[in-house]
């Protein structure tokens, strides 16, 4: 893995393009940002808004290695619903902190909602706010909302006839702006 997902970081980053990876667990996450560390070596990633989606097993070493490279996360509402086989694989306690919504925050990881979205709007009525309800649990509504505001709105604005592309670089050119800016 590590190998071919280094050569498309490389052209991703030569080229100034953000990117999103769905990596669920911090196995992967861990991986990743080995590549990603090697290839801001040459080709600092500053600025380019890139994002893990799901992450909901990061640790804290993954977090502070995210931020150090000028990542996020974006997070879903699979636990919401799925969280049964969660706790049955990992246990009730590992799924008290999954994902790990108030240190993300707390640690200045910029943290976005909704990953999946055109999929799970269409399949599961209210589903944002069913997504953002463990979150509001966690850190506060007021947290949630000023965190997230740059992505639910545009996301839901855009609708799903707009291609994958114009999604992302909405959500990219948003997310260089602060959250009050966009409410």
């Amino acid at each position: 893995m590590e190998g071919d997902l280094e050569d498309v970081v490389r052209i991703l980053a030569q080229n100034r393009w953000p990117w999103r990876l769905h990596a669920t667990y911090d196995e992967t996450i861990s991986r990743a940002l080995d590549v990603f560390e090697r290839v801001n070596q040459d080709i600092p990633l500053d600025g380019l808004h890139w994002f893990f989606d799901h992450a909901e097993t990061i640790s804290d070493e993954s977090i502070d290695r995210t931020l150090a490279l000028g990542g996020g996360v974006a997070i879903q509402h699979r636990m919401a619903y799925q969280g049964e086989y969660f706790v049955g694989r990992y246990g009730l306690g590992a799924a008290e902190s999954t994902p790990p919504f108030a240190r993300m925050l707390d640690k200045g990881l910029p943290v976005s909602a909704g990953t999946d979205a055109p999929v799970s709007l269409l399949t599961i009525p209210g589903s944002r706010w069913r997504g953002l309800s463990p979150a509001a649990r966690s850190v506060g509504f007021a947290s949630i909302r000023s965190a997230t505001a740059w992505t639910v709105r545009p996301r839901c604005a855009c609708g799903v006839k707009k291609s994958p592309g114009s999604r992302m670089r909405k959500a990219a050119r948003a997310a260089s702006q602060p959250a009050s800016s966009l409410t």
